[in-house]
């Protein structure tokens, strides 16, 4: 079947059209919504400006398809392969993309709010701009992913790998990343507020001038966690609370952590240069090898830290 039969059968009715083989075709300016074309080959194809709300691509082959501002609300694309497309300036708001590949993909400017990302693979993939409120990235894989600048918030990453990824000047605020993996991510300047990070990895991070108001970073193994007693005990909701925080080698120059609770912290080797530290709790906190030079300690506690070979405030080394 070709596309002028394809467009002929949709226009007298017909929406089945799964398993068709249309690689390299071109689909421009036309009205698909509701149409079933899951299982088919449309690599290489040209889809933009397309409408293809409600439809059904699940399966689909769209490697290297071009599908610049086209519609996708509500689509059923579980398992679909956009890998190296550009989807940039489409609308996917509410779209399920469950264990999609979107690697490599350009998804710059595209509407993606209450999306399902779920398992889907995003590495690599430009986000710059796009708009991901309330978005479900649950044990999505978001390696050497673009998100700088975006809002973010309330958004769920558990599970995710943010390995490497680009969060740069984000608004994460409420947003929750448990068990996520943010090893050597990009978090400098990103506002962090209420951010929920319960057994995630920020080893390397760079949170330099990071907002981490009310952020809750908490890593016991397998031990049950509660957060209220947490709460009552150091402070309130805007406590920053790190207790057994796995932050090494993270650079968190300038970051304001002041009056958070990081005892039992592995922090060995971070950078806290120039952090405001007022009123920290680091008892018992791995702190070997880390820079507190020019750190505000004022009130801060450290009974029990490991400070071998720590640079003090003052730039002195501790024995």
């Amino acid at each position: 079947m070709n596309v002028d039969e394809l467009l002929r059968l949709y226009s007298q009715g017909q929406r089945e059209f799964s398993r068709l083989s249309l690689s390299a075709s071109e689909i421009i300016q036309v009205n698909l919504t509701q149409i079933e074309l899951n299982h088919s080959d449309l690599s290489w194809s040209n889809l933009s400006s397309t409408d293809l709300s409600g439809a059904n691509l699940s399966h689909a082959d769209l490697v290297n398809a071009r599908i610049i501002s086209s519609r996708f609300i509500g689509a059923n694309l579980q398992h679909t392969d956009f890998s190296y497309s550009d989807l940039s300036w489409s609308n996917l708001n509410s779209a399920d993309l469950s264990y999609a590949d979107l690697s490599y993909a350009n998804l710059s400017n595209t509407f993606l709010s209450n999306a399902n990302f779920m398992g889907a693979n995003l590495t690599g993939a430009n986000l710059t701009g796009a708009t991901l409120t309330g978005g479900n990235f649950t044990r999505a894989n978001l390696t050497e992913a673009d998100l700088s600048g975006l809002n973010l918030m309330e958004a769920d990453f558990s599970w995710a790998d943010l390995s490497v990824s680009n969060l740069e000047g984000c608004n994460l605020s409420e947003a929750n990343f448990s068990r996520g993996d943010l090893r050597k991510a990009n978090l400098k300047n990103s506002i962090l507020e209420g951010l929920f990070l319960h057994q995630a990895n920020l080893s390397k991070a760079n949170l330099r001038g990071a907002n981490f108001s009310g952020a809750v970073l908490h890593g016991l193994g397998g031990k049950r966690f509660t957060l209220s007693p947490l709460r009552k005990k150091t402070g309130g909701k805007g406590q920053i609370i790190f207790v057994h925080a796995t932050l090494r080698g993270a650079n968190l120059s300038g970051a304001n952590l002041e009056n958070a609770y990081v005892s039992h912290g592995y922090l060995q080797g971070a950078t806290f240069e120039s952090a405001n530290l007022q009123g920290a709790n680091f008892m018992e906190a791995d702190l070997e090898g880390a820079d507190l030079r020019g750190a505000d300690l004022r009130n801060s506690t450290l009974g029990g830290a490991n400070l071998k070979e720590t640079i003090m405030p003052d730039g002195s080394t501790h024995p």
